[in-house]
């Protein structure tokens, strides 16, 4: 049995990937961040109903979405939420009980990094 990796041990953000999104441009990475702080959190609501409403092949679907602007974003530790809520890999009832603590501390590194 192969053991799952403790999500902790994921770092938060990618900041090499950060860098590559600096070089862009002075203002495409904070237009970046505002984005990702309007819509993540839009899509978490509608996981969270998905899954009240038992609705598992939508939450499926969503966390697809999520884990691709996570990663996207840099924010790997966040994307593997969405991994694993696509994958269905662990209880969902718990890893859905993580995903606001990830994504607020995935914000306040964000807003560090700016």
């Amino acid at each position: 049995m192969i053991e799952q990796i403790k999500i902790e041990d994921i770092p938060i953000l990618d900041l090499e990937l950060l860098k590559t999104r600096e070089n862009i441009g002075v203002t495409f990475l904070p237009k970046l961040i505002r984005a990702f702080n309007m819509e993540v959190p839009k899509l978490m609501e509608i996981i969270q109903l998905s899954y009240q409403n038992s609705d598992y092949n939508n939450v499926k679907e969503l966390g697809h979405k999520l884990k691709g602007m996570c990663l996207n974003m840099g924010a790997l530790r966040l994307s593997e939420i969405g991994r694993r809520i696509e994958d269905e890999e662990g209880d969902l009832y718990l890893i859905l009980g993580q995903i606001e603590t990830i994504f607020n501390e995935t914000m306040y590194q964000l807003d560090q990094t700016m």
